[in-house]
């Protein structure tokens, strides 16, 4: 059986509205994935990134700053619209 989005409801937006949110708790978390990533293993200007799972697309927007490419893919339709 194919799977076609998420058993819950998630809101295409819910990752971008997270990250501005006024819940420093929340706001953290999100910001924390971004810094991660800056600090771990930044994307080079040559390179093509995929974020598997990208909601509403808060990582694969950053590794698109500075990465040749980038393909976001998630089952949440709703998510990839946005």
């Amino acid at each position: 059986m194919r799977k076609t989005g998420d058993t819950i409801f998630i809101p295409g937006a819910y990752q971008f509205d997270a990250l501005q949110s006024s819940n420093p708790v929340q706001r953290f978390w999100h910001e924390g994935k971004l810094h991660l990533i800056d600090q771990v293993m930044p994307p080079k200007k040559t390179d093509v990134c995929i974020d598997i799972g990208c909601g509403s697309g808060v990582v694969a927007d950053h590794l698109a700053k500075t990465a040749e490419r980038v393909l976001g893919v998630d089952g949440n339709v709703d998510a990839t619209r946005f």
